[in-house]
């Protein structure tokens, strides 16, 4: 937040209790952890997946790497036309108890409700949105000081706050969440 980085990132809104269990992985470079870096360095850590830019604890970046560093490792980014939305399986965050809200809640309510009681608790789950109205630009950057340099997804909201994912990982998303 105001520029300074929190690296690892640990929620700093309110999120749903994680179900799952804390990986054992490297912590990022002592560099980044202590703000000594240029520029878009962070993109060459290894342990580095998500990187949020923002003024304040309450915008939209800090919000999607909230959702995402509550679910270490567990969680993908899915972008239609109307939404990027945070997507864990749904037995990797506690239930919702919260009545939803209007309409479009009441809808999403009733599909997630449907998942539920599907056999397996394998099914996905919207864990956070962001509409698309409230996103400015969508695009890949290259990012990073390595050669080749790391491609990376650039979501920019409407608040001015930035959010970066790159994705080391081969498995496809498909593969996680198979069709029945």
């Amino acid at each position: 937040m105001n520029q300074k980085p929190a690296v690892p990132h640990k929620p700093l809104s309110e999120v749903r209790r994680s179900l799952v269990e804390e990986p054992n992985w490297p912590l990022p470079s002592e560099q980044l952890t202590r703000g000594e870096f240029l520029g878009d360095e962070w993109a060459d850590d290894p342990a580095v997946m998500w990187w949020a830019f923002a003024d304040q604890t309450e915008r939209d970046a800090v919000h999607m790497a909230d959702h995402i560093a509550n679910v270490p490792g567990e969680a993908f980014l899915a972008i239609t036309e109307r939404r990027v939305a945070v997507v864990v399986k749904g037995n990797q965050v506690a239930k919702e108890a919260e009545e939803p809200q209007g309409l479009f809640g009441r809808a999403r309510s009733v599909v997630q409700k449907a998942a539920d009681s599907l056999p397996s608790t394998n099914h996905p789950v919207s864990y956070f949105e962001v509409p698309t109205e409230r996103i400015t630009q969508i695009q890949p950057v290259r990012m990073g000081r390595s050669i080749p340099r790391a491609t990376c997804l650039r979501l920019d909201f409407t608040d001015g706050s930035t959010f970066f994912a790159h994705s080391r990982t081969k498995q496809d998303p498909a593969e996680v969440f198979p069709a029945r």
